[in-house]
């Protein structure tokens, strides 16, 4: 699993899901993982 940071979002990402938390509201999305996602954000793996 991976946790990146977006500017508006928080992502977790395992395999091909994402699930996206607002940082402005809380709010959930679960949304298909690509790459385009991910370019450029800061991330973590755990």
């Amino acid at each position: 699993m991976e946790l990146f940071q977006a500017k508006d979002h928080y992502i977790l990402q395992q395999g091909e899901r994402a699930l996206w938390c607002s940082r402005r509201d809380g709010g959930l999305q679960l949304r298909p993982a690509t790459l385009q996602d991910t370019c450029g954000i800061l991330f973590f793996s755990y």
